[in-house]
């Protein structure tokens, strides 16, 4: 599993300005019949219903959640609250990790955090240590403040983790005895 990123264009482009993209040629469209302009597909499926034989009910079945495999480990976080804490320090397994989210934007990102504890930063691209220390949001990593003298940090970065978005009705088909945020004693 990769890390992955669901965001808006706009925001993307902010943050990502050098980025291409491809562009389907007509007679693609044309002979695939699908239509590419934003929310057509989600219309279209409009009371389509997927069959899955293992079903729980600890979560309503369309809820949208970041999804995190780790370690024969499965993890939920149910989307809205992840969106609505925007920075949440949680353990998975042994390991100590940071979800951030952008409201505005839907983005989610999940970080090891070592022995750090994070708070919202100023903006959608930092966090703030205990310390105080602003600590900038990358695609890759965490990036910790420049030391006292302007040199590099003292601290190394912290690694982005794979985690994905999924319905809670096809995670839990695959992974049944998954943990669920907020409702495992967090």
């Amino acid at each position: 599993m990769l890390a992955m990123t669901r965001t808006t264009w706009g925001a993307w482009q902010r943050q990502h300005p050098a980025t291409t993209t491809l562009a389907l040629e007509q007679p693609a469209n044309a002979e695939t019949h699908f239509d590419y302009r934003p929310g057509i597909a989600e219309r279209a499926r409009a009371g389509v219903s997927f069959p899955v034989w293992q079903k729980s009910k600890a979560l309503r079945r369309d809820t949208e959640i970041y999804a995190l495999v780790a370690a024969g480990r499965a993890k939920a976080y149910p989307l809205a609250a992840v969106l609505k804490a925007r920075v949440i320090n949680d353990q998975f397994g042994t390991r100590a990790i940071v979800l951030v989210a952008e409201p505005q934007t839907g983005a989610v990102r999940v970080y090891a955090r070592g022995d750090h504890r994070f708070t919202a930063g100023a903006g959608d691209r930092s966090l703030r240590e205990r310390d105080g220390g602003l600590w900038r949001i990358t695609e890759q990593a965490l990036v910790p403040p420049a030391s006292a003298t302007g040199d590099a940090a003292d601290e190394p970065t912290l690694a982005r983790m794979p985690g994905h978005l999924a319905y809670w009705f096809g995670w839990y088909a695959f992974y049944p005895h998954t943990e669920i945020y907020g409702q495992d004693g967090e």
